[in-house]
């Protein structure tokens, strides 16, 4: 008997029933079973397969998991956890190796050993496709993707990399290089350039090919051109070029300054440079510098003192520059005429202004006096003091000339009752009046006679020629010194001198 067509046929929801538990039993060991078998390659929840890659199969691992990962999460590394990777397999990381997961090498791609075996290529896909060869280290390094001794390698096939090329991605250059195809560079500076050629305006590049007899490697603007035909210096450095170059014309630019300047030339009042038919020779006053302040190096007569600060028309009136007097009194004559102490024109004093006069001003005045050289006092004696009356022909030369009055005046001695002979200069000298030295032959400065007043040897004030000796020396004295002891010996003053010439022993 067929049991279950008896329980179907019976009771048809019952049967329906039992299909269904059935099938979801089916259902269930099917998805028990796929379970089981992907267990080791399904992902863990929360794994980022993208970044960390397959789930690495943990079998020939340590059973102890907390050796490694934290207990609150499955996908997080122990804060603490350290592996020597060198020391443990004999294989050092370096540079950005050392940062890198440990399942970016250790997956179920296989034996990482057999890819190690490749180089680079065995972990990096080579994105020139072949094209430049195996030898990735010859322009990447462990420590970043990003290609090194490119420099070197430019160098190497005669193109070196300097200023801004250094900083430059290839692909400016190479055109084809994120194809892989470094071949066929351009090595001059118009085919890279030739877009930036083109837009320069100032001046006008169309025509110019040799750019790097402006431009630098460093900076493609502030060019600076040789210009070694006409050197650029001073005021001209910062000119723009179009203002010598006019109509971006630069064969033929005429060199002279007038060429340039003559429009400054021409509105040039102070002094007129038409009018006064100067020179076109500009750089005689001017410089390169600036067109103002010029200086004319007058060699014809050179402006010395307050001569170097006055205005050209003092001398040039009217604008008249040529045939103007070089003679002082020329221009001169008014600070002549008004000269009053002295009066140089009452005086006849000549014209010869510099004989008295400097560049530096017209006061004070020097007058050399070498017929009567000025010394001590004498120096800063006003002219009226000897030239009285504004007389200076026919002026005294001797001392008591002018110091008769004192002459006559002194009384400690009296020259006049002295009788005094007038030759001042044998006692007083052109220091000053007083403070005179007499030559004494009789020595008056050493001994016991030093210090003494004239007065002491001299009695009689209005004659010095008179003099004694008996006022300090007594009869008595010299008597017990000399009566029987010197043959001629009499107590008078004028045997004294004679033995004692000097007033010495």
């Amino acid at each position: 008997m067929d049991r279950s067509r008896d329980l179907t046929s019976a009771d048809p929801a019952r049967s329906r029933r039992i299909l269904r538990w059935v099938a979801l039993g089916g259902v269930l060991a099917f998805a028990a079973s796929c379970a089981l078998f992907k267990t080791a390659d399904t992902p863990r929840s929360g794994w980022n397969e993208e970044a960390w890659g397959p789930v690495l199969p943990h079998g020939s691992f340590p059973a102890e998991c907390e050796l490694c990962h934290v207990t609150n999460t499955w996908t997080e590394i122990k804060p603490d956890f350290v592996f020597d990777h060198e020391a443990e397999t004999g294989v050092a990381l370096l540079g950005a190796h050392a940062d890198g997961t440990c399942l970016r090498c250790h997956n179920d791609r296989g034996p990482v050993q057999q890819f190690a075996q490749l180089g680079c290529r065995g972990c990096h896909v080579d994105p020139h496709e072949g094209a430049l060869g195996d030898r990735c280290a010859s322009c990447h390094t462990e420590r970043s993707w990003s290609p090194e001794g490119v420099t070197v390698m430019h160098l190497e096939v005669g193109f070196p990399l300097y200023g801004a090329h250094a900083s430059t991605s290839c692909d400016q250059c190479h055109p084809n290089a994120r194809s892989q195809d470094f071949r066929g560079a351009p090595t001059t500076c118009v085919e890279c350039h030739l877009d930036d050629r083109q837009r320069a305006t100032s001046p006008d590049h169309t025509t110019l090919v040799d750019c790097e007899r402006c431009h630098k490697v460093f900076e493609w603007k502030d060019a600076v051109f040789p210009h070694d035909s006409f050197p650029l210096t001073g005021g001209h450095m910062n000119v723009a070029c179009a203002q010598c170059h006019v109509g971006n014309v630069f064969q033929g630019t005429p060199r002279d300054c007038a060429a340039c300047h003559q429009d400054d030339f021409a509105a040039t009042t102070d002094p007129n440079h038409a009018a006064a038919g100067f020179s076109m020779q500009c750089e005689s006053c001017h410089t390169i510098a600036a067109w103002k302040p010029s200086t004319f190096a007058h060699t014809s007569w050179p402006l010395t003192g307050a001569h170097l600060a006055t205005a050209c028309d003092r001398c040039h009136q009217n604008g008249v520059f040529v045939g103007t007097p070089r003679n002082c009194v020329d221009c001169h004559q008014p600070d002549y005429a008004a000269t009053s102490n002295p009066n140089h024109t009452a005086l006849g004093i000549p014209t010869t202004c510099e004989q008295c006069h400097a560049t530096t001003g017209w006061r004070p005045a020097s007058y050399a006096h070498d017929t009567y050289p000025l010394i001590g006092k004498h120096l800063t004696t006003t002219c009226n003091a000897c030239h009285t009356n504004g007389v200076y022909a026919g002026t005294p030369r001797n001392c008591v000339d002018c110091h008769l009055g004192k002459y006559n005046a002194t009384s400690n001695p009296n020259h006049t009752a002295a009788g005094f002979p007038t030759t001042c200069e044998s006692c007083h000298t052109p220091a000053m009046w007083e403070g005179a030295v007499f030559n004494h032959t009789f020595d008056i400065k050493n001994g016991k006679h030093n210090n003494f007043a004239c007065s002491q040897c001299h009695p009689n004030a209005n004659d010095f020629s008179v003099f004694t000796c008996l006022t300090c020396h007594s009869k008595k004295d010299m008597d017990d010194h000399h009566l029987g002891k010197f043959a001629g010996y009499a107590y008078d003053s004028a045997t004294c001198l004679t033995c004692h010439p000097t007033g010495h022993r």
